[in-house]
């Protein structure tokens, strides 16, 4: 075959061959759903913050962390999902229960989580809880984060001279949608 006939034939076979049109509107069906995790407030507590000043015994300690979450307009927004998870090292003799509360800028209570008892002598127990649809709304509405420690009554008393920790890192998995 000559090559001008080749070159017509590949020409025609290019011509021909198959070609759907372009939907640009599928653009509008774009939907992104990516999963975070942020680290949200970190307490770390030792064996003298479970003592008064006059070196009584306190069964409950608390504090307080800002949080972001009400400061960002992704959140705000896009957020669809949430669970909040522990990571917690109990390095004491005794049963400590975690009760993490938020509260908005003004002081209120907004969400508080089902506590958590950590088992004594503890190292990087994982802790996690969803929270629902519809208290998904209030956590994205909080500014503060407050940890209440509740110590368990034992047997053995928490000896002041020997070194201990609590430490406990709470996270938030998000799962976000941004739809075009």
């Amino acid at each position: 075959m000559s090559p001008k006939i080749q070159i017509v034939l590949l020409m025609l076979f290019f011509l021909t061959s198959c070609m759907d049109d372009v939907d640009f509107d599928q653009a509008n069906d774009l939907s992104i759903q990516p999963k975070y995790v942020a680290s949200l407030v970190h307490f770390t507590f030792d064996q003298h913050k479970f003592f008064d000043n006059l070196g009584n015994e306190q069964f409950m300690i608390t504090d307080a962390a800002p949080t972001q979450l009400n400061n960002s307009t992704l959140v705000q927004e896009n957020l669809t999902k949430a669970d909040v998870q522990f990571k917690v090292t109990n390095q004491f003799n005794r049963t400590i229960v975690l009760v993490l509360r938020f509260y908005n800028a003004s002081g209120q209570q907004t969400f508080v989580l089902n506590p958590i008892a950590v088992l004594p002598n503890t190292v990087d127990g994982i802790y996690t809880q969803t929270i629902s649809w519809s208290d998904l709304n209030n956590l994205k509405n909080s500014s503060i984060a407050r940890l209440d420690v509740v110590l368990m009554a034992g047997a053995t008393p928490i000896d002041p001279t020997v070194n201990k920790i609590l430490n406990v890192q709470v996270s938030g998995i998000f799962d976000f949608n941004f739809n075009n």
